[in-house]
């Protein structure tokens, strides 16, 4: 919701976030996101536990880059 990084932060704090994020798609679009890319890319163990909580299937972790303006997957 707020795309504070998750690590360290308590339980609850990250439920609200992970499942608050789900959530309002769901609501909005009448189905919700089965992913969850962690904000910046990070987690920890409590992250990973809310993620299968809060009904998501996976946390997925791109590692990118940018060039002159231009976005990069690297894998």
């Amino acid at each position: 919701i707020t795309h504070q990084q998750l690590t360290g932060k308590s339980y609850g704090f990250q439920k609200r976030e992970i499942c608050g994020s789900a959530d309002r798609p769901g609501q909005r679009y009448g189905r919700r996101p089965q992913l969850l890319p962690p904000p910046f890319g990070v987690k920890d163990a409590t992250t990973l536990r809310v993620v299968n909580e809060c009904g998501l299937k996976a946390a997925v972790f791109l590692e990118g880059a940018s060039n002159n303006g231009k976005g990069y997957y690297q894998r």
